[in-house]
């Protein structure tokens, strides 16, 4: 049972480091819990946490156009979440990334700037995230 365990590491092969993962049961997204584990990406005073979910992509054919995909397929579609206090933040767009940032969003823009970082990529968000949590010990 997924409710009886807190949190795991797990040696991913690829990255070659543990990777953490917590129980989404002690997270709340607008009050409501989660079912299942989050990867940390990154910890601090705010959590970059990474969601998966595996979507059934059902398959479609037209006889008459001779088109489509036969067959069903699985995707994983992933969503990453701010996280403070074990409250949930879904990381959808810059506006809204900056306006969670609050009096600190200049301050970040400039830093994302100097360095060459994004918002797509999950390392970029991550080193973002760092450093929003330093600005944050001032």
């Amino acid at each position: 049972r997924d409710d009886e365990i807190e949190k795991f590491e797990w040696f991913d092969v690829n990255k070659k480091l543990n990777v953490l993962f917590v129980n989404c049961l002690n997270y709340k997204l607008e009050g409501v819990p989660i079912i299942g584990f989050f990867e940390v990406v990154t910890e601090g005073q705010v959590d970059l946490l990474l969601y998966r979910t595996l979507i059934l992509d059902e398959g479609y054919y037209s006889v008459t156009h001779d088109a489509g995909q036969l067959n069903d397929e699985y995707k994983i579609k992933e969503t990453l979440y701010l996280s403070s206090d074990q409250e949930l933040f879904e990381v959808k767009g810059k506006k809204e990334l900056f306006n969670y940032f609050g009096e600190y969003d200049d301050e970040i823009k400039r830093f994302m700037k100097n360095n060459n970082l994004g918002l797509k990529k999950t390392i970029e968000l991550a080193r973002v995230i760092d450093y929003y949590n330093k600005l944050l010990l001032k």
